[in-house]
This record gives structure tokens, C-alpha cells and sequence, in this order.
């Protein structure tokens, strides 16, 4: 009987019935929702009984093997879509319309889902939101990128990508900020400035701004100060003092007593460069020697710290990124030895994906 039945329903399946209600996509979405509840509850019968030779296909105990997270995860396993048996279809359509994306099971998270939605996916299913993607986008169309975040050379412009949730970056245009100095850069935010830099918004093309670096005046080097920007506080072990450097964005920092990390003489610093009792700001670079203190570490920073490794074309091959910060313990990323090379005293890693995504498809 349940044999009989179970052909019937998977006879009536995707058939459209009769009347109005064929063009009711409502009806059609709940319609087909109430089928793969019934079909489970006959299915998970079925599975129960041992003299149960045929639907092989449709045997839970089969299917189980397609939904269930493996004991060790392979990249195919991420990668494929969902057996129809695991129940993880698109409610609505939501997922691909909304977003481009593909429902995953919630174990399936890659580094190729750069978000990972709830409430989209029927089941214990989740939608996984590529914003690289190759979608004809307004974004691609304002000569923009879609990404997970813009990076720090990027400014965020209002044009859509397939998803809400990704950005459209496109590179901020150098208007005079690096012949004016050396050490600047032109960024998407100010916030990207960070220790040390001072932003000035005419030097780059706008919403982007410059981030020059504060120069010291021998005043201020020759008290073992340094200079810094009105926007963060003087190092810890230093007071403010007006004046000392080249420009009125930024104040000379001086030690409250000699017990403080100061040059050396070991190393050729410069009028922005800093000695630091720790770790460099995001925006130099950090050496071992140049800098020392009494029974304390110090660091030399050199200001220009922009790109700080230098990827090499076995990192580039494998599709791998140059991090100071190491891959992450998730097991995501893998470390291609050598495939990066430092430009101060810190190492750089090169942290490529476990799983390369080859059958990426196209949304249009």
C-alpha cells in the first residue's frame, strides 16, 4: 500500500492542477511544500522496514548519507548541492532571486559562502552568498566589483550587486596624494589612516581621502618624541606637546621620563617614523632593532607600510592572499610555504582555499 502511494505522490509531483490556482505561485510554493512533508513521512516508513528492497533511491537510510556531515569533510562534499532527498529547497526562490545564492546544509560552509543566510532554505538549510560571483550587476556596470567588505584601497559606492548584503568597491583614483609625499596613500575611508596619519580629502578622489603621515621636526626627535595625529592619543609613557612637527594636524609626543623606547642610532629613521613599546600601527613597518628602552622591547615603525608582503606566483596560482595575522584555525585556509615574502621583521603567510571552486555558475 505504501508502495502504491508513494508512486502516486511522486506521479503527482510538479503536475500543475486545474483552474486559477495554476497561476498562483503561492499556492504552487505551498503545494509543493506539503508533497516533501508527506513524501518524507512515507519515506522514513519505508526506511524502517528491513524488507524493503526497491526505491533505492528514495531510501532514507541512502539519503542520510547525501545530508548528514560526513566524519571527515571532504572539498566535493562542500561543494555539491544538496541531494532533492536532504529537503533543501529554495522557499520561494528566495535564495537565487534575492541573493544568486545556492541552498547549502548547514554544514557545508566554504570560503566560497561569504554569507551564510538564515530563513531562506527550507530544512536545516542555509543560503551561501558568493558576492564574486559573475553577475551582471549595476554595480559591474558603474565599473565596480561586488565584495564580502572593500578593502582599505576601495571606497563603498550606493550601486547594487546581486545581494544586499555584498558592497560595490571600486579603487579610489590618486589625485597628487602620493607626489606630494612618498609615505601616502590614497584609501576609501579615513578610518583606514589609523596612528600616525593625518587625512586630507582634496588628494584623492572623492568619498576617498589621503592618508599622509606626521613629520617630525628635530625638536621633537631630538627629545625622543615622535609625531602624531590629532585623532588618536599620544603612545602610553608620552604626553602631548604642541607643536614639533611639520604640520598643525598633528603634535609632537614626548616621554614623561627616559625610561621609554627611543632611538638607538642602529637604524636610519625618518621624520615620520615612530618607536614603539609595542606592536607597529596597521600603517608601518615594524623592525626589531632601530628602538630600545630599559628592560622593556621596542619596535622600530617605519612609516609607508602600505603592502607589507610581497605575493609570489605559487600563492597567486592557488588563489591565496598574503596575511600578517596567519590563515585561521578553521581549516578553511592552508598555508602555501614560501608563497609570500615579508618586507620588515614579521612574517607574512600565504592563506589559500582547501576547496578551489572550478564549476562556478553564471546568474544573469
Amino acid at each position: 500500500m505504501l508502495h502504491l502511494l508513494l508512486l502516486f505522490l511522486l506521479a503527482l509531483r510538479g503536475q500543475p492542477g486545474t483552474g486559477a490556482a495554476t497561476h498562483d505561485e503561492d499556492y504552487v510554493t505551498r503545494l509543493r511544500e506539503q508533497f516533501e512533508y508527506f513524501k518524507q513521512l512515507i519515506l522514513h516508513d519505508l526506511a524502517t522496514k528491513s524488507d524493503v528492497v526497491d526505491f533505492a533511491d528514495y531510501d532514507l537510510r541512502a539519503s542520510s548519507l547525501e545530508c548528514e556531515e560526513p566524519a571527515e569533510v571532504t572539498c566535493n562534499d562542500l561543494e555539491r548541492i544538496p541531494d532533492a532527498s536532504c529537503g533543501c529547497g529554495d522557499t520561494g526562490n528566495l535564495c537565487d532571486i534575492q541573493h544568486k545564492g545556492d541552498c547549502k546544509l548547514s554544514w557545508q560552509k566554504s570560503t566560497h559562502c561569504d554569507f551564510f543566510l538564515n530563513n531562506t532554505c527550507h530544512a536545516n538549510c542555509m543560503c551561501c552568498i558568493s558576492c564574486s560571483k559573475n553577475v551582471e550587476t549595476p554595480c559591474k556596470g558603474a565599473g565596480g566589483v561586488c565584495e564580502k567588505s572593500c578593502g582599505q584601497f576601495q571606497y563603498t559606492s550606493s550601486h547594487a550587486c546581486h545581494s544586499n548584503l555584498c558592497s560595490c568597491c571600486h579603487s579610489v583614483e590618486d589625485k597628487g596624494c602620493r607626489s606630494s609625499n612618498g609615505l601616502s596613500r590614497c584609501v576609501g575611508d579615513p578610518s583606514h589612516c589609523g596612528r600616525g596619519y593625518y587625512p586630507n580629502n582634496i588628494l584623492c578622489e572623492s568619498p576617498g581621502t589621503c592618508c599622509i603621515p606626521c613629520m617630525a621636526l628635530d625638536a621633537c626627535t631630538n627629545a625622543d618624541g615622535y609625531c602624531e595625529s590629532y585623532g588618536h592619543d599620544c603612545l602610553p609613557g608620552f604626553y602631548e606637546d604642541d607643536g614639533g612637527c611639520e604640520t598643525r594636524n598633528c603634535r609632537c609626543c614626548k616621554p614623561k621620563t627616559s625610561n621609554v623606547c627611543s632611538r638607538d642610532g642602529t637604524l636610519v629613521m625618518g621624520p615620520a617614523d615612530i618607536c614603539s613599546p609595542r606592536f607597529c600601527p596597521r600603517n608601518f613597518f615594524q623592525e626589531n632593532v632601530g628602538c630600545s628602552a630599559p628592560n622593556r622591547t621596542c619596535y622600530s615603525c617605519k612609516a609607508g607600510g602600505w603592502n607589507k608582503c610581497g605575493i609570489e606566483d605559487s600563492c597567486t596560482a592557488k588563489g591565496g592572499f598574503c596575511s600578517k595575522v596567519g590563515c585561521g584555525a578553521t581549516g578553511m585556509y592552508l598555508e602555501e610555504p614560501g608563497g609570500c615574502t615579508s618586507k620588515d621583521d614579521r612574517p607574512c603567510f600565504c592563506c589559500y582555499p582547501k576547496c578551489k571552486f572550478y564549476n562556478e555558475e553564471h546568474h544573469f
